[in-house]
């Protein structure tokens, strides 16, 4: 579930802002928080642990990556306060002057950029502290005052839905995005997720193991003697039935190594109806912000362990590997004395758009290089990302890299994908197997 308010553009007017409030007041219970919007149903900014809670959420932000931000409002980010899903409080009628005096004691002026809006709903007044976009080259945005344990100098950040103190990694991003703004390069790559997060698509444990049971029992009771059958006539020539020659222990065997490597089957299944359902969804272009053409401009994704990311032209089990089902012991197959005329095999014409690579530490998906015009934005093929079981309700980070061969060096960056706290569930049909969802 995703806040009913377009995210494509910055919200800057009372009725777009009370849009906002709006679509957080009629959320349903637990409707996570963002990267760019965050409420509060009180805060009672008269007291210094509501101002330093205040400040630590506009520091982090302002201490968002650019190309992360970029997706959503137009880079701009909304703490809300009087309002929670389900419930509007409104706040007192404080003077803006002390409210930014308060807060200045913990926030550099300008860094980062923010300002207020009053916005009433139903009688209720609303406070919105709006933070500007960040951009390439700006500073890293630290705290001015110490708070209890939390000492000047601390920087803070988002995290999917949460301001957190930023971690060794997320300095160094902040660390690139300050020296980024002197280099010649100047490509960004910006991600969507289509229906605002990515989701999981899991199988539950007790899922796996029903139907891995099903299937031993289903092969294991196939043990039948094929008869004999004589020789007849085929409009090629006369056909005839091969008996099957598998031993008894070859068959145990088969079957014990499907049996053992039957979750690549599954998964292979699950994927590929996951990605005919448009689920995980991430939508990428290319932005080219400079007057330069750049030609021939390819972009690497670099993805963590754990992660599944198909093309809408990748077949999941090419990637999956499952194993073979075996035929039913005693199973007959039907063979002619000549054969018929064969077809030749048609090969693949052109380059596929995206080529995914896999090994035990990471996942690279290399998108066919492309012309990146001035002033323009290049939509890339779209994906499909599937996040692990412990991923859900967190974000995903998928670290990207642009080289062009009209220019040297490259540009990079981190994209910070929300993923749902609600993963979905698949199932399958005791008889065919087919694939269902069971949430």
């Amino acid at each position: 579930m995703t806040l009913a308010v377009d995210t494509r553009r910055a919200l800057r007017t009372p009725r777009e802002l009370r849009d906002l409030i709006e679509a957080i007041r009629n959320a349903p219970p637990g409707e996570p928080e963002t990267a760019s919007v965050e409420w509060k149903r009180e805060l009672d900014l008269a007291t210094v642990p509501h101002r330093f809670s205040t400040a630590r959420h506009v520091l982090g932000f302002g201490n968002r990556y650019p190309s992360t931000a970029a997706p959503y409002f137009e880079g701009c980010a909304y703490l809300v306060v009087g309002v929670e899903p389900g419930n509007l409080t409104g706040v007192p009628n404080w003077d803006p002057a002390d409210l930014h005096n308060w807060l200045e004691r913990y926030i550099a002026p300008g860094r980062p950029r923010w300002h207020l809006e009053t916005v009433t709903v139903n009688g209720a007044d609303v406070l919105i502290f709006v933070v500007e976009p960040p951009s390439w080259g700006d500073p890293i945005h630290t705290l001015q005052t110490t708070y209890e344990r939390y000492t000047a100098g601390r920087i803070f950040t988002r995290a999917g839905g949460k301001t957190v103190e930023a971690s060794p990694s997320q300095v160094n991003q902040l660390e690139l995005r300050l020296t980024r703004g002197a280099e010649d390069i100047n490509i960004e790559v910006v991600a969507r997720a289509h229906d605002g997060e990515l989701r999981s698509a899991l199988i539950a444990e007790t899922t796996r193991d029903t139907w891995r049971a099903s299937e031993e029992r289903r092969l294991r009771g196939a043990f039948a003697h094929a008869s004999a059958v004589r020789p007849g006539p085929g409009p090629l020539g006369a056909a005839y039935v091969v008996r099957d020659t598998r031993s008894e222990e070859r068959y145990e065997a088969e079957v014990a190594d499907y049996v053992a490597r039957i979750d690549a089957s599954m998964d292979a299944e699950v994927f590929e109806h996951a990605v005919n359902e448009r689920l995980g969804l991430l939508e990428l272009s290319v932005l080219n912000p400079t007057r330069r053409n750049f030609p021939e401009t390819q972009v690497e994704l670099t993805l963590p362990v754990g992660v599944r990311v198909f093309s809408d032209e990748t077949d999941p089990a090419d990637q999956l590997e499952p194993p073979t089902i075996p035929k039913p012991w005693g199973a007959q197959t039907v063979a002619r004395q000549w054969p018929g005329p064969t077809v030749p095999s048609i090969p693949a014409l052109g380059q596929s758009p995206v080529t995914i690579v896999s090994n035990d530490e990471e996942t690279t998906v290399r998108i066919r290089p492309i012309g990146v015009r001035p002033g323009r934005d290049h939509k890339l093929p779209d994906l499909h990302l599937f996040a692990p079981a412990e991923m859900t309700g967190g974000a995903l980070a998928v670290a990207w890299r642009a080289t062009s061969t009209g220019a040297t060096g490259w540009a990079e960056g981190v994209l910070e994908l929300p993923v749902s706290a609600a993963p979905r569930y698949y199932g399958f049909e005791s008889e065919d197997g087919a694939v269902t969802v069971a949430s």
